[in-house]
């Protein structure tokens, strides 16, 4: 070999033994960075925000369902469709006798319509019947 290849050879072998020395003075201080790191990088906890309704307390959100018992002096046939007004109130349409029944909040009849009663030139199917928003109520036959 070579002068300048043995000299190098030589700077090779003590650049190794600086590394080692380095590195076997450092390998605690190294492992703890890498063990900061890993530690730092994993899952973070999660976090929940809870927030308080302004309308009504947690416990009336879930309330179960009450059952409204209709007034029993009105028979009733199939009902073909529901709505309910703004105060509760029901209205039923009875598809058998092509009817619809007006019903309050808890139960207790009002009035009952025919769809004659609601249109004289028509004697056809009540499809469905809704409360308006000024209190009225509408049909389509």
């Amino acid at each position: 070999m070579g002068r300048q290849a043995l000299a190098a050879l030589r700077s090779l072998r003590l650049h190794a033994h600086a590394c080692t020395a380095i590195w076997r003075q450092y390998r605690p201080a190294l492992a703890a960075c890498i063990l900061a790191c890993v530690s730092a990088c994993g899952p973070a906890e999660r976090s929940y925000r809870v927030v308080d309704s302004e309308f009504m307390e947690f416990e009336d959100l879930f309330r179960p369902v009450d059952t409204v018992r209709l007034d029993a002096s009105v028979l009733i046939g199939t009902i073909g469709f529901v709505d309910v007004s703004g105060q509760g109130d029901f209205l039923i349409t009875d598809d058998p006798i092509k009817a619809f029944h007006v019903f309050t909040a808890s139960g207790d009849h009002v009035h009952s319509f025919s769809v004659s009663q609601c249109n004289l030139d028509d004697d056809g199917f009540l499809q469905s019947a809704r409360f308006l928003e000024d209190g009225g109520m509408i049909s389509a036959t």
